[in-house]
């Protein structure tokens, strides 16, 4: 029918449509900051105004490479979790009557030692699980196909390992909490938590990475 011919210019003029569409978009993401790198990249995590925070003084070492964003989420992770196993070691050394054992090693003190105890051994082995994922992310630059698979596994798996750790140690708060001052159980929990966030986060950029990003 007449009215249902198709111009044989419609084909041409969708390709090229498509084609500028396709290369606004790669041209854009080319030249978009390392700051704007960032807030894209950390709307993938379950904490992005975290992320932003925590990331955003990396912003030019990162530039828009997603296996150096994750790397440097990896670190900020340790840091944290570095940060706060130290103040929980200084409380725990603080409240510990003299002589007496932690509560893995027996008999203890009170509920008051007995979580900071609890919270600084999960802290400590946070910090070490996290340390080991920093530097398989470091190596990640200089791994073929199956090593750079290897070495995401095994970040996915400490990190996970190191989150683990720190919701042990909140879970520890919880159960124990009244043994622990409110002013300083609002202050360790928040160190905590502050440290399972950006765990969580750096979690999720290695895992955006292994997914072929």
């Amino acid at each position: 029918m007449e009215g249902s011919t198709i111009s044989p210019l419609l084909p041409f003029f969708l390709f090229t449509l498509l084609t500028y569409f396709s290369s606004t978009v790669l041209v854009s993401a080319a030249v978009a900051s390392p700051a704007d790198f960032i807030r894209t990249s950390c709307k993938a995590t379950s904490y992005p105004d975290v992320c932003v925070r925590s990331l955003t003084n990396y912003a030019v070492a990162v530039r828009n490479d997603p296996r150096q964003l994750a790397h440097f989420a990896t670190t900020v992770s340790a840091n944290r979790a570095h940060s706060t196993s130290s103040y929980l070691s200084g409380l725990s050394a603080a409240a510990a009557p003299v002589g007496a054992k932690s509560v893995h090693g027996g008999s203890g003190g009170g509920g008051t030692e007995m979580s900071y105890s609890d919270c600084t051994v999960a802290m400590a082995d946070s910090t070490r699980q996290l340390r080991k994922s920093v530097e398989e992310m470091r190596r990640l630059a200089g791994s073929g196909s199956r090593g750079f698979a290897r070495r995401i596994s095994n970040a996915q798996t400490w990190i996970s390992a190191a989150l683990t750790d720190q919701n042990a140690c909140l879970s520890s708060l919880s159960k124990d909490g009244a043994a622990v001052g409110g002013k300083r159980a609002a202050i360790i929990r928040s160190k905590v938590v502050e440290a399972s966030r950006v765990t969580s986060n750096a979690l999720s950029l290695v895992n955006w990475i292994g997914s072929g990003n």
